[in-house]
């Protein structure tokens, strides 16, 4: 019964979350994670790295992807674009023993991307289609919304 209800809650909460999203031309944006993208919001894994203050205080930093630069908190790297690969968000946000209930996965389509920008939180993001990604760096899941 429990599964039922907990079902339940993912599917309205992504009913009440999907829009599409747009680039600032107004044009839908969807098949990229190319764009401006601001930290709404963050979660802690079990045993973060992260002190609370450190976490509250990315949210509203920017990050700027585009398929060969990624830009976030005024640090630049280069990249040759992004390895992708489907995955189960469910499984991944598990294997950190963190429910994705909590970051509004639950049965959203993601795409891993991984880039050459090594030791930044983006060397690896959690893409969720449209208007939303997730990064992970030091034991705290970040959300970032597309602008």
């Amino acid at each position: 019964m429990s599964k039922r209800i907990a079902l339940f809650a993912c599917v309205a909460l992504l009913i009440a979350t999907a829009a599409p999203a747009q680039n600032p031309a107004g044009q839908l944006n969807a098949a990229s994670p190319d764009g401006a993208w601001r930290v709404t919001r963050f979660i802690f894994a079990p045993f973060p790295e992260m002190a609370e203050a450190d976490a509250a205080a990315w949210i509203g930093k920017q990050a700027q992807l585009s398929r060969n630069t990624i830009i976030f908190d005024g640090a630049v790297c280069k990249t040759e674009g992004f390895e992708r690969r489907r995955i189960d968000p469910a499984k991944y946000f598990e294997s950190f023993d963190t429910d994705p209930n909590l970051l509004g996965a639950c049965g959203q389509e993601a795409t891993l991307m991984r880039t050459q920008c090594e030791e930044t939180p983006f060397s690896e993001f959690l893409w969720l289609g449209g208007d939303k990604l997730v990064i992970f760096w030091e034991g705290a899941f970040f959300v970032l919304t597309r602008e």
